[in-house]
């Protein structure tokens, strides 16, 4: 039932948004969905990060997949949450492009710093 609740609330706030955001959601939720259907390949060995710099200008799902790229060690499950906050932020609450990228960027390098240091 929870499930339910929680695509009536999705759904609401989706037919709130003009049609660049509606298309900003679908590209998000396939993302996450391409990241679920991969968790279950076998985990990579910690390595150095892969060094991909960030454009001058960039979407915040663009920059998902350019950290994901640079951080190919980490499991989407552990980062996706935090990642859906950002995005959430970004698209419902207002928040820059920018300042949710810079967001990603500490909470990637993060978690790198946590399973680098295990």
């Amino acid at each position: 039932m929870a499930d339910r609740n929680l695509e009536n609330a999705a759904l609401k706030i989706f037919r709130t948004l003009d049609k660049k955001d509606k298309q900003l959601i679908i590209r998000f939720a396939k993302f996450l969905h391409l990241e679920k259907s991969t968790q279950h390949e076998s985990k990579t060995s910690v390595t150095a990060p892969v060094k991909i710099p960030r454009p001058r200008i960039e979407s915040v799902v663009s920059a998902i997949k350019r950290l994901r790229k640079t951080y190919p060690m980490l499991e989407a499950d552990v980062l996706m949450n935090e990642a859906a906050e950002q995005m959430t932020a970004h698209l419902v609450k207002g928040k820059k492009a920018a300042d949710a990228i810079d967001e990603l960027e500490v909470i990637f390098y993060h978690k790198y710093q946590e399973i680098k240091n295990v």
